[in-house]
């Protein structure tokens, strides 16, 4: 596709693109949108540099992508219900979200995407890492293929939010902080 009101760079490799040429603070046109979803829909992950966006303005641009959730596991910031801050201090030893996952999985209906906005980022370290699962499962051998296809998984919560879980621990709730329910 070409792309005609934003500049998409797939350099940065199989895990997403680079967006630029948008300022996602304001309201996009319809076509800024399309061009938007078709990049996000090919490349799985855009990443977007240099934004300034209020909580409100966050999820404004989320809604584009289809209806806001609210996390069942944060409190969300009292200007908006769709956004929760995440907040790691440097003392910290444990993060919010830090092992491998995918958001919201066990949910009957998942959302469709996540929006991570990044405040305050250390200059290195601290790394949110991504994976492009459609692209593992694609380079997986067809016997690895046909036995995973026979398989069905459970998810849950439970174990990182249930009673007893890793994250109602005394230690994870001061890493936490105020954000966690």
């Amino acid at each position: 596709m070409a792309y005609t009101t934003i500049d998409v760079d797939p350099s940065i490799g199989a895990v997403g693109a680079l967006v630029s040429g948008v300022d996602l603070s304001a309201e996009l046109a319809a076509e800024t949108v399309a061009e938007l979803r078709h990049a996000w829909l090919q490349h799985h992950i855009l990443f977007f540099r240099d934004q300034d966006l209020a909580p409100a303005q966050q999820a404004q641009f989320a809604a584009n992508f289809g209806e806001l959730d609210v996390y069942p596991f944060m409190n969300a910031l009292d200007a908006h219900a769709n956004v929760i801050p995440i907040i790691k201090e440097p003392e910290s030893t444990l993060n919010f979200g830090g092992a491998w996952h995918t958001d919201t999985s066990y949910l009957a209906q998942p959302p469709k995407a996540t929006v991570l906005y990044g405040v305050e980022v250390p200059d290195e370290g601290g790394d949110t890492l991504f994976a492009n699962a459609t692209r593992a499962y694609v380079d997986l051998s067809d016997g690895l293929k046909q036995t995973l296809e026979s398989l069905s998984g459970i998810y849950t919560a439970r174990l990182v939010h249930g009673s007893g879980g890793g994250y109602n621990q005394v230690a994870a709730m001061s890493d936490l902080g105020e954000s966690y329910c």
